[in-house]
């Protein structure tokens, strides 16, 4: 469902579901998936007050996550454990 792009049940799962672990699973994989197309959706879902502070407070974790570029190595955080130094 991710490698064709399309999110729509994976955010209503979230935004719907009542098992607040499942929830919080499927932000995970959203934001392991590192697609930044569906960071304004999770945006609007962290806003929304009917959501558990667990759920809201798992997106907000997970739209501060950094995205991995080819100038951190890898590991997500500009820090290269090679040399000790921050990218």
């Amino acid at each position: 469902m991710m490698k064709a792009g399309e999110a729509r049940p994976l955010l209503r799962t979230i935004n719907e579901h009542e098992n607040n672990d499942v929830r919080i699973a499927v932000i995970s994989l959203l934001a392991l998936s590192q697609q930044k197309e569906y960071t304004a959706e999770l945006r609007q879902l962290a806003v929304q007050a009917s959501l558990p502070a667990e759920v809201q407070t798992a997106l907000m974790t997970a739209l501060h996550l950094p995205f991995t570029s080819s100038s951190d190595n890898g590991n997500g955080n500009g820090y290269n454990g090679a040399n000790g130094k921050h990218n």
